[in-house]
């Protein structure tokens, strides 16, 4: 058996590529989620609903269905969840704290979001993580991590 080919993150996937912009209407609404609503691979609670005007400054994160949120800060949490259909990703927004990452073309977003919550890859995350009541990693670093290609069909 031949060996896994690796590549680092930011060569398969993009990072953080859509935000909220401070010109957004104070009006635009969304359903907001950060850090403590989310666990491995699902949302755990409810988005909230709110409008850009009255939400924390936190909230900047625009997701689609196909992206994965890998938690940045509290990595010990392990807070990694695929944005599936059934999320209604169009009218969620995710906390500064995660990094939104969006599996690049032919890069199947299952197979991606499989490697995202893999023991490995979080693990690699929470060893980078720097800082001891807080530890985080920025997304430079996270873009510099190894991850596994799928196999050629």
């Amino acid at each position: 058996m031949s060996p896994v080919a690796t590549v680092p993150l930011k060569f398969i996937a993009g990072i953080n590529r859509r935000a909220l912009g401070e010109t957004t209407a104070d009006s635009f609404s969304f359903r907001y989620v950060d850090i403590s609503a989310v666990g491995r691979g699902a949302i755990i609670s409810e988005p909230l609903p709110t409008t850009f005007s009255e939400s924390p400054s936190r909230a900047r994160r625009l997701v689609q269905a196909g992206d994965t949120i890998v938690s940045t800060v509290r990595t010990y949490l392990r807070a990694v969840t695929p944005i599936v259909d059934e999320d209604e990703p169009a009218s969620l927004v995710v906390s500064t704290g995660f990094a939104v990452l969006t599996p690049r073309p032919p890069l199947c977003p299952k197979f991606f979001a499989w490697v995202a919550q893999s023991d490995p890859f979080i693990e690699e995350i929470v060893a980078r993580s720097v800082g001891v009541s807080y530890p985080a990693i920025n997304a430079s670093d996270l873009g510099r991590l190894a991850v596994p290609l799928p196999p050629p069909l």
